[in-house]
């Protein structure tokens, strides 16, 4: 085998990385054209300390890594699970598999991760991710994960039901009535919203879920989850639905279109902790699919952990059904 050498992604390493890219995901069932435009977006957010490498052999990029951590100080695991670095990408082409380059890649990832203070390394969903770990049915990539010395932490899922026969369960809308005698209001996002989601967002649910609300309202730009399409053309304010006690913001649903033709997507749905087991979140979601099917969508799609009740709620009452799995693999540090 021709030596390898690792060096820093820069922009005369840029196009030989494309080229990489789409040689590796041509083919899979989320295969889409990766861009140096869509490299330099996912590579330019400021809330993230990044590192992005290339592997040459003979002067041609034959693998790819990116990992990235928070950089303002928020411990960006779960609660008491310490600061995790994440794996955004890992690239090796065919015909340089299994020769030992994704190991050195992701070892490379990991001292870079440990030396930033990290205490875990994550194939996981985070603020850069493109997918929330591993395909479930791409068993070569699990084997070599679990080979490396990672292993399975959480296990995703991703639903999809069909919006074409959708309507409102009737318990929804009874439940709907009672909120509102209770003083709850769940209906469309409205302008003066905004300053009270924004701030239910962060405190309830932290810096990420803030900015992916805010990209929401702003129908900003917001590359580097969103396969550097413009929002303007995925979102829009009926997109939005609210849970609001008088003025205040207590839950919010955040649907989009997707890449897919006819097809939206919950993105979040968020229920502040002192108001949850009241029937918000369902009629949250009624509503959410409501405004995709308004929009002309015919299929709907949720991701979230296998055993999260939200799952189990969207499969019991809004008929949606299980279509792949993702592993969530992470490997500690220290």
């Amino acid at each position: 085998m021709s030596a390898v050498e690792i060096v820093p992604l820069s922009s005369d390493k840029m196009r030989p990385a494309v080229r990489c890219s789409n040689g590796c995901f041509r083919g899979a069932h989320y295969a889409f054209p990766f861009t140096a435009k869509l490299i330099r977006q996912r590579m330019s957010h400021p809330g993230w300390e990044k590192l992005a490498l290339v592997a040459l052999a003979d002067g041609t990029a034959v693998a790819f890594v990116s990992a990235c951590r928070r950089a303002d100080g928020v411990r960006s695991g779960p609660a008491g699970d310490g600061d995790t670095a994440y794996i955004s990408l890992l690239w090796v082409l065919p015909a340089y598999r299994m020769r030992g380059i994704g190991r050195l890649m992701v070892g490379r990832a990991a001292e870079w991760a440990r030396a930033n203070g990290a205490d875990k390394l994550a194939v996981d969903f985070h603020g850069l991710s493109f997918w929330p770990g591993v395909d479930g049915a791409w068993v070569e990539a699990q084997a070599f994960f679990e080979r490396i010395g990672f292993r399975i932490g959480k296990i995703y899922a991703s639903a999809v039901a069909d919006l074409t026969a959708y309507s409102m369960p009737e318990r929804i809308l009874g439940r709907e009535g009672e909120l509102r005698r209770e003083g709850i209001e769940v209906r469309v996002f409205r302008p003066a919203d905004r300053t009270s989601l924004l701030r239910f967002a962060l405190a309830a649910f932290g810096p990420d879920a803030h900015e992916e609300a805010r990209c929401h309202l702003e129908r900003t730009r917001w590359g580097f989850t969103r396969f550097g399409m413009d929002w303007a053309r995925l979102v829009e304010p009926q997109m939005i639905a609210v849970a609001v006690d008088g003025s205040r913001v207590v839950g919010y649903a955040l649907c989009s279109s997707r890449l897919r033709r006819n097809a939206g997507a919950l993105e979040f749905v968020c229920v502040g902790g002192n108001m949850r087991s009241r029937g918000i979140g369902g009629a949250l979601i009624a509503r959410g699919l409501d405004a995709l099917r308004a929009a002309g969508l015919s299929c709907a799609e949720i991701w979230t952990d296998c055993d999260s009740p939200l799952l189990r709620w969207c499969c019991s009452t809004f008929r949606f059904r299980i279509h792949r799995k993702w592993l969530a693999y992470e490997m500690p540090l220290r």
